[in-house]
């Protein structure tokens, strides 16, 4: 749990519902225990994208049980590495909150989609499998994903360093 705790509680961060972030990462963990002897080591899937995808699929019906139309992003304490100076470190964290603030404004599905694949890493067929669309329909969200943070973040992309995110 220690090894996965951190990455399951920044997806139910990012994808669970308003005020109910702490139970749903319980629930998530419960759900992932409960069918923890479903995960196959020697199967085609690594665990972590085996947890994620189930986790996601969880955070996903206890969200059309109550059918949210937006999920806002709690404020987290971001710092940069520590060779950072301060005016660099602060420049990071506010990139990072501006970042945050433009994926809660993200419609559900392309903020979904977004996260399982810049954040956690999943692929295109991994992300449709956990979603129950086809590729294509994932591609389209990512696209209007993209073109919406980029819009968004215009000004602050334009200020990042060479090679990406500070």
């Amino acid at each position: 749990m220690r090894a996965i705790g951190p990455r399951l509680a920044a997806l139910v961060r990012r994808l669970g519902l308003p005020g109910e972030r702490e139970d749903q990462l319980q629930g998530v963990v419960a759900h992932l225990l409960s069918v923890l002897d479903r995960f196959e080591p020697a199967g085609p899937a690594q665990f972590s994208t085996w947890m994620t995808t189930v986790a996601t699929r969880w955070l996903l019906m206890e969200a059309r049980k109550r059918r949210p139309t937006t999920v806002d992003v709690d404020d987290v304490a971001l710092t940069g590495p520590p060779e950072l100076d301060p005016a660099q470190r602060a420049e990071t964290h506010q990139f990072h909150a501006q970042l945050e603030h433009a994926l809660s404004t993200l419609p559900l599905p392309q903020r979904r989609a977004f996260v399982l694949s810049a954040i956690e890493g999943l692929t295109l067929p991994e992300i449709a499998d956990c979603e129950g669309v086809p590729v294509g329909t994932i591609k389209s969200r990512l696209s209007r994903a993209r073109m919406a943070l980029v819009t968004t973040l215009g000004p602050a992309l334009d200020r990042l360093p060479p090679g990406g995110a500070p």
